[in-house]
């Protein structure tokens, strides 16, 4: 008896399916939410011309001390990718360009422009997917600065070992 028991319990454990394993939560859910880290002062300076290159320095301090290193989700278009050699240590081997994102914060226009680099499981979703689809692109911020060039003001940035999700 006690062996029918010990078999039965052994069964039991083994035919047992595992916990799901979920996927953990970005540290921020959109777009909007680190661009939300910057506070409407600076928003107001990054409007002045006079006080643009300090206000745009005091905001990537922000974005590198609060949102650099940590994982986002972001509504995005695909642009055009390709493979990417990237540094030998990278697990990314390809690079999608995110089309151009016109972002208005308190009438503060801007751009954010944008890679995602992708591990190479990512390739049969690629491989279904075309240039102007819409995805959610989940991944580390590696960098995210703002710059002013061609008379506009660009934030740009780069998910790291991402994922790509309909």
């Amino acid at each position: 008896m006690k062996t029918l028991t010990l078999l039965l319990l052994t069964l039991l454990t083994t035919a047992l399916p595992a916990p799901a394993q979920n996927k953990p939560k970005p540290d921020f859910a959109s777009l909007e939410d680190v661009i939300a880290l910057i506070p409407r002062d600076v928003i107001k300076d990054l409007k002045q011309p006079s006080q643009i290159e300090a206000a745009r320095r005091t905001a990537n301090e922000i974005l590198q001390r609060d949102a650099v290193g940590k994982t986002v989700t972001m509504e995005v278009e695909l642009g055009e990718w390709a493979p990417w050699a990237g540094q030998d240590t990278d697990t990314d081997k390809i690079r999608v360009e995110i089309r151009n994102i016109p972002v208005d914060v308190s009438g503060l226009d801007f751009t954010v422009r944008c890679w995602v680099m992708l591990p190479p499981t990512e390739q049969p979703f690629l491989n279904k997917a075309r240039s102007g689809m819409k995805v959610k692109a989940t991944g580390k911020l590696t960098r995210f600065v703002f710059s002013a060039d061609s008379g506009g003001l660009f934030l740009n940035g780069d998910l790291r070992n991402s994922t790509l999700s309909r």
